[in-house]
């Protein structure tokens, strides 16, 4: 029977001796950034002898908007398994995602070349502005909580999966990742994702019910072309010329006065205040009308434009004496109060334009 003492001691070492738990992390974050980064592949084709091949399913995920995709190469198959032909081997990759709806969708056919010394085959489509998953660019923690995001042959969606990591037996798995994670033929390229959203590999094989192999990202992070820098939206680049053109063009404000006075009395008049901007200067904004009127009235602004700018403004002003001998007679006067910008020329607008594409 074990004293207070010696009972202590032992509680203290089998706590210090069991493996740490890893704490969960939401997994709703990390399927709403990288759901549209994870593809179904599905491959056919013919072996040497020219015979057919049962249809290969797994998964795999995209790594660069352009069309780069990372999964297993025993999804795919090396290429030695498949009939060599004129123009490569006789193997269709059949690359499958979801849309912003969710919905499925083939991203076309694939080519494919294999990492050295991993289980692993960068694949390339022809396509654009995919959404990408980013890839971390630290080794994960020890023990830490994992979600991998695996996308069953028989499902039109992937699931997000809450795993841990595990000690890896290195004389035989090397600098592969160990996952607690259960997975059956048909996971194999499924992505392995951190606490930060971030891809730290790519499940390669089924160790035992409960355990899964992946391959770490710095096996073929190196191979990867550099990340493509994000292209301007219309709205980024709309707002990038507005800033660059206010940088460039000389403001000036202005205000012009005028009015009509009526004095004899049934006395009527009509007239018209106006500014013409100069030659190569457009009126920008909102122009301020002040009204000074006694039996008159100031009608509403009028713009003109010649062309992309606009060159004038006017209001319309009038008066009336009342028909009486006596008393005050009418008038009319307004002052429009605004401000005009040097007009850019075609030549300044398509540079500015070409810059903020470029940025």
């Amino acid at each position: 029977m074990l004293s207070r003492t010696s009972y202590t001691a032992f509680v203290v070492a089998i706590a210090l001796s069991a493996p740490a738990t890893a704490q969960s992390i939401d997994r709703s974050s990390v399927w709403a950034a990288n759901k549209q980064a994870v593809v179904k592949i599905n491959v056919t084709g013919r072996n040497p002898a020219g015979a057919s091949v049962p249809m290969r399913k797994g998964s795999g995920v995209i790594v660069r908007p352009n069309g780069v995709i990372v999964t297993a190469l025993h999804v795919i198959g090396d290429d030695a398994e498949w009939s060599e032909t004129p123009d490569g081997r006789d193997r269709r990759i059949e690359i499958i995602g979801l849309d912003g709806n969710g919905i499925e969708h083939s991203l076309g056919t694939a080519s494919a070349r294999a990492v050295p010394a991993y289980d692993l085959a960068i694949l390339t489509i022809t396509a654009s502005n995919l959404l990408a998953a980013t890839v971390a660019d630290t080794p994960p923690a020890e023990l830490s909580s994992v979600v991998a995001i695996i996308w069953d042959p028989g499902s039109h969606q992937p699931e997000p999966v809450s795993a841990d990591l595990v000690p890896t037996d290195a004389s035989r798995f090397r600098d592969n990742l160990t996952l607690r994670l259960a997975v059956v033929e048909g996971h194999s390229g499924s992505g392995v994702f951190n606490a930060d959203n971030k891809l730290i590999g790519i499940i390669t094989n089924q160790l035992d019910a409960n355990r899964a192999l992946a391959a770490p990202v710095f096996a073929f992070n190196h191979l990867l072309p550099p990340p493509q820098r994000a292209r301007p939206t219309e709205q980024d680049v709309a707002q990038c010329e507005a800033d660059a053109r206010k940088t460039r063009v000389d403001r000036e404000a202005f205000s012009v006065s005028d009015g009509v006075r009526c004095q004899n009395m049934g006395d009527n008049q009509q007239g018209t205040v106006q500014y013409n901007a100069p030659p190569g200067y457009s009126i920008v904004g909102q122009v301020q009308r002040v009204d000074e009127t006694n039996y008159g009235s100031v009608g509403p602004l009028r713009y003109t434009r010649d062309g992309g700018r606009v060159s004038s403004v006017s209001a319309d002003v009038s008066c009336s004496t009342p028909n009486r001998p006596f008393g005050p007679g009418g008038w009319s006067n307004a002052t429009l109060n605004g401000f005009i910008e040097r007009s850019l020329a075609q030549d300044e607008l398509a540079e500015i334009r070409r810059t903020c594409l470029a940025q």
